[in-house]
């Protein structure tokens, strides 16, 4: 039997972690920010899992606006909502806001703009740099021309992935979480909408990141 180490609780606010403590032989999951095994907890969320210091404080910029807040978007307003992520254009951070994904309406409102299209990518489950898996994949939502309707940039997105390539988005975006379900009797996959965290925003400034980087003009050497 293989001896496992169970995560520690840190203090998010004061970036002081604790030395992980031997516990049971349970499994434990992978850094939030590397392939290793996560030994050491947030004590704030008690949701993100860190192998090292190091490793907390290089992820502490995306991980600390949603950490504060995720305490209060525990209990759901109604059976249809769910908890999402929020990318306004004109605020410096992304936030949790419950959707109701039964209403075709909602994101309509939330994100479109002078009779804009809306767009919508899914992001697969699965980081393989990291070698770890959520459980469902994110669908991100926008608007269809947010590279030409000369929206602002959005703030939110902007503090994460920086200026030179934040500045490629404009526009509100919004993300949720979905899984798919498999029907054994009919052999038709369907999916549910499920409740995002504080584990989200990492694969979802990695693929903004992407993005960003195939949407900007390519550079001539001088």
């Amino acid at each position: 039997m293989t001896s496992t180490t169970k995560p520690t609780d840190v203090h998010l606010d004061k970036i002081k972690i604790a030395t992980p403590t031997p516990a049971t032989t349970t499994p434990t999951e992978r850094c939030a920010g590397c392939p290793k095994p996560g030994t050491l907890r947030c004590s704030r969320c008690k949701n993100d899992a860190y192998c090292s210091k190091e490793c907390q404080k290089k992820l502490f910029k995306t991980h600390a606006p949603l950490c504060k807040t995720l305490a209060a978007f525990q209990d759901r307003p109604n059976p249809d909502m769910h908890r999402a992520i929020y990318f306004p254009e004109y605020e410096s951070t992304p936030r949790f806001m419950w959707m109701d994904y039964n209403d075709p309406y909602a994101a309509e409102e939330l994100l479109a703009h002078n009779n804009s299209s809306l767009k919508s990518t899914m992001i697969m489950d699965g980081d393989r740099k990291l070698q770890r898996r959520l459980g469902h994949n994110i669908q991100l939502s926008y608007r269809e021309n947010f590279l030409s309707d000369r929206s602002d940039i959005n703030m939110s997105i902007e503090t994460f992935i920086g200026s030179e390539l934040g500045r490629t988005f404009r526009g509100p975006f919004l993300a949720g979480g979905w899984n798919e379900i498999e029907d054994d009797d009919q052999h038709e996959d369907s999916t549910e909408t499920v409740d995002l965290d504080t584990k989200a925003l990492a694969p979802i400034v990695a693929f903004l990141k992407k993005l960003a980087g195939s949407k900007l003009p390519c550079r001539s050497s001088a």
